[in-house]
């Protein structure tokens, strides 16, 4: 009787505790866009110039934008043979879109974490293997922008050269690209691979048990360098047609920048911050001052403005996943007859008891 009463306390403090961590993240978001009002970088008379036509103009870009990262997660799960169909990555990935336009705790990783969280799989041994083709997809995705970056900057050495700042900048992104370059070296390659594993300092990692199984998922995708081309090579389209719908917006609220290369550079350095795990959602709060500082190096001070309308719009473009999200709950394709794949069983089956585990500890 006295372990019955203790679970509900249990499961009660972990949620207590998410909920101070989701109140943290956005209180600190209205904080970072308080900060940026009173200072006069962010002018909330922006919403004015929106319109319903605003909103709808880069939904074509964000769409090929998803098409893209349904494309790239497809080509990984296929290269090791991973028993999923293209609707159920299409599902999975929409339905991590959509979770990322209303969780807080940075855009990217709360919709990368639902994927592998949602992912049917009855094998155990299957879910490292889906674990390591989401982190090596997100991998492969800020590589790509960070190479972005870095090109556009490098376009404008000269004036780069003139600002200490920009060059501080540009340290920072090639620092990124090699420690991206790195990490997938470190993950794919045999030597450092097997270096990790075995070494004493990995077992003092907590939940080092989960790390090795997803580190030794890693070897599947050793041998499929092809398919890792393809999807670092699909991302440059993914975050260039991102670009291309913020561009549009940034020139119908009268931003004016010198060259092409100077909008893909601070933007490129926009989306990037808005991917800190700290922001709001769609990266509100650090995404708005990443876009502020890299516009007001190159002289435009509207660059949160700038982020507030890209917000806007890709919220309502990412509602596109919310009717994959209800499908969802329905029984999955990979699950065997009679078991539900639903959201309120995952919730119950694993995600809760992972919960509860860690809360005993």
């Amino acid at each position: 009787m006295q372990g019955n009463k203790s679970t509900p306390s249990i499961f009660s403090g972990t949620m207590n505790r998410q909920a101070f961590l989701l109140a943290v993240r956005l209180g600190a978001t209205a904080l970072l866009l308080l900060l940026l009002h009173c200072t006069g970088w962010l002018d909330f008379e922006v919403w004015s110039r929106v319109t319903f036509g605003l909103l709808m103009a880069p939904l074509p870009f964000y769409i090929f934008a998803f098409l893209v990262g349904i494309y790239r997660w497809r080509c990984l799960v296929r290269a090791v043979n991973i028993p999923i169909s293209l609707w159920d990555v299409t599902r999975l990935t929409m339905t991590g879109i959509w979770v990322s336009s209303v969780l807080p705790g940075g855009s990217v990783f709360a919709g990368d974490a639902t994927r592998a969280a949602l992912f049917p799989s009855e094998k155990s041994n299957r879910r490292a293997t889906v674990l390591a083709s989401v982190f090596l997809d997100r991998l492969l995705g800020m590589l790509a922008i960070f190479v972005i970056a870095a090109t556009a900057l490098f376009l404008n050495v000269s004036m780069m050269m003139k600002d200490p700042w920009l060059q501080k900048i540009g340290l920072i992104v090639v620092s990124m690209i090699v420690l991206s370059v790195s990490m997938i070296l470190i993950s794919v390659l045999r030597k450092p691979h097997d270096f990790l594993t075995s070494s004493q300092l990995v077992s003092r990692i907590p939940g080092h048990g989960l790390f090795l199984k997803v580190f030794a998922a890693f070897d599947l995708f050793r041998n499929c360098r092809s398919a890792m081309i393809k999807a670092h090579l699909a991302s440059y389209l993914g975050h260039g047609s991102m670009i291309c719908a913020i561009i549009i917006l940034a020139k119908h609220i009268g931003i004016q920048l010198d060259s092409p290369s100077e909008y893909v550079f601070a933007i490129a350095i926009g989306i990037v911050s808005a991917m800190i795990p700290v922001s709001g959602p769609v990266g509100l709060g650090a995404g708005n001052v990443g876009f502020a500082a890299s516009f007001a190096l190159l002289g435009s001070n509207d660059g949160a403005a700038l982020a507030l309308v890209w917000q806007a719009t890709f919220v309502v473009s990412c509602q596109i996943g919310l009717p994959f999200f209800l499908i969802g709950r329905r029984t999955s394709t990979l699950l065997p007859p009679g078991n539900s794949g639903g959201v309120k069983k995952v919730m119950r089956d694993r995600i809760r008891p992972v919960a509860m585990e860690r809360a005993a500890q």
